[in-house]
């Protein structure tokens, strides 16, 4: 598969409180959707990116010239052992911004002992190598066993 602009862009940032730090990551994130012509959804961005915070940020996105009005964007922030991947497709149409939100978090408790933290979420179903569980609301959350530990996948999806 050819991909027509493939970027990534690293944003490190020394600032003294983590505040800052996400404000400046929200920024950046905002601003390499505007250097690659994609405006319209800064709010899809920010919602997306509003946790972001760590010594290592980064944002890679991908964009199709023939498709302008899609955008997918990537993130990783956090450090090391906790660690968080936002990946977000965003998509404008008649005036609006569809995001479809994907976020991948790695816990070194088992998936039984997450499930029990994060009480927000009820549990769905199984199926192989998946919980899939849901909160209130409508974002989906699967876990699967990663070693000793969890790996927590959420979906959602919104409109701007």
């Amino acid at each position: 598969m050819k991909r027509s602009a493939i970027t990534l862009i690293t944003a490190s940032m020394l600032v003294a409180n983590a505040a800052q730090a996400n404000e400046k990551f929200v920024a950046f994130a905002v601003n390499h959707a505007h250097e690659r012509g994609f405006h319209g959804c800064d709010a899809a961005i920010e919602d997306a990116f509003e946790f972001a915070g760590g010594d290592d940020l980064r944002v890679t996105s991908d964009w199709f010239k023939s498709m302008d009005g899609s955008l997918r964007i990537t993130g990783t922030y956090g450090k090391k052992n906790d660690a968080v991947l936002v990946d977000a497709v965003l998509t404008k149409s008649g005036g609006k911004c569809y995001a479809y939100h994907t976020t991948i978090i790695g816990y070194s408790k088992s998936c039984n002992a997450t499930l029990a933290e994060l009480e927000a979420f009820e549990y769905v179903a199984e199926s192989p190598d998946y919980i899939w569980t849901e909160n209130a609301g409508g974002v989906d959350m699967l876990l699967t066993p990663v070693g000793d530990g969890c790996n927590a996948t959420f979906r959602r999806s919104a409109v701007y």
